[in-house]
């Protein structure tokens, strides 16, 4: 059976972004072909009610998901794509009528799908150590899908462990995850558009912010 998709639509039926009032629709494709819209839940996401109840908003969207991880909106970003993603979400962003998307979105999630489980493995990049506690790796070639990893697999773990001082990311643009832990007030960042490919970001930990090593 094809996996169900969760989309949020506004009230003209198109899709909405993710902090404005909607409807998460979660369709069902049917064996005679077609969508079936088989729940619903209104809701708006308040963003300036505060982290907490913001997660918590979030955390009921998640559970009306059920088993459902394929997400449609216009717009996801920040916390609720953060929240989405660490929830195993693929998250896609898409303007239009349901039916208009949904069974090229099915046909994408097959494809990647079977992309992934052909996919040699190959070693996680690593940031270089640079020494006094700075640390750079490029994640664009991951970015471009042709590494098998995702940016998350690669810097999450090293953000989380937190033996560095200074990390410099070279990407093709910020991976939304991290937009969310920036959000936080994890890390400091600082970002320079260093080329209309590439872009620099250096994350410093927000407690080391004031005391730079002694190079």
């Amino acid at each position: 059976m094809a996996p169900d998709i969760a989309v949020f639509v506004g009230e003209n039926g198109m899709t909405a972004a993710v902090n404005e009032q909607g409807i998460w629709k979660i369709y069902r494709r049917q064996s005679s072909g077609g969508w079936q819209d088989i729940r619903e839940l209104s809701i708006h996401i308040d963003e300036t009610a505060g982290l907490v109840k913001l997660r918590q908003q979030l955390a009921n969207v998640i559970a009306f998901f059920a088993d459902c991880r394929i997400v449609v909106a216009a717009v996801v970003t920040g916390i609720p794509f953060f929240e989405f993603e660490k929830a195993a979400c693929n998250v896609w962003e898409f303007t239009g009528y349901p039916q208009d998307f949904l069974d090229y979105i099915l046909v994408k999630e097959q494809e990647m799908k079977k992309q992934t489980a052909v996919v040699e493995p190959v070693s996680l990049p690593v940031p270089e150590n640079l020494g006094n506690g700075y640390f750079r790796i490029s994640i664009k070639k991951v970015q471009s899908n042709n590494s098998g990893f995702t940016s998350k697999q690669v810097l999450q773990n090293f953000l989380q462990r937190g033996e560095f001082y200074s990390l410099d990311v070279l990407c093709s643009h910020i991976p939304p995850w991290l937009e969310g832990e920036l959000l936080l007030g994890k890390y400091q960042v600082a970002t320079e558009q260093r080329n209309p490919q590439e872009v620099r970001l250096t994350i410093t930990k927000s407690c080391c912010f004031e005391s730079a090593p002694t190079l």
